[in-house]
């Protein structure tokens, strides 16, 4: 059992190795996952083939879809119908639809 004093005496030492683990190099961290974008960013093509999709939805939001490299995979483009419903459309790099919500 550890009394309050030794704690005490330790708190500092397990504070230090505590920091020094985090030192050093780092690796370079990748844009992996979604990425935020305007919707004026998404190409006209994308815009194009999610409004053939859902026409009735007025799309506000958009991000990028990347693999673990960074490396852009898909679009996903996401707005609201007149009545408030959230509709959702994923397209691939040549425009096709991949999923809805």
């Amino acid at each position: 059992m550890i009394t309050e004093t030794r704690r005490q005496r330790l708190a500092p030492w397990l504070l230090l190795i505590m920091l020094g683990v985090g030192c050093g190099e780092r690796d370079e961290v990748r844009p992996f996952g979604r990425q935020t974008i305007k919707i004026d960013a998404v190409p006209a093509e994308i815009m194009d083939s999610a409004r053939k999709e859902l026409p009735q939805v007025k799309f506000e939001e958009a991000w990028k879809n990347l693999d673990p490299k960074g490396e852009l995979m898909s679009y996903e483009i996401r707005g609201k119908t007149s009545n408030g419903k959230v509709r959702e459309a994923r397209v691939s790099l040549t425009g096709e639809i991949l999923e809805t919500e």
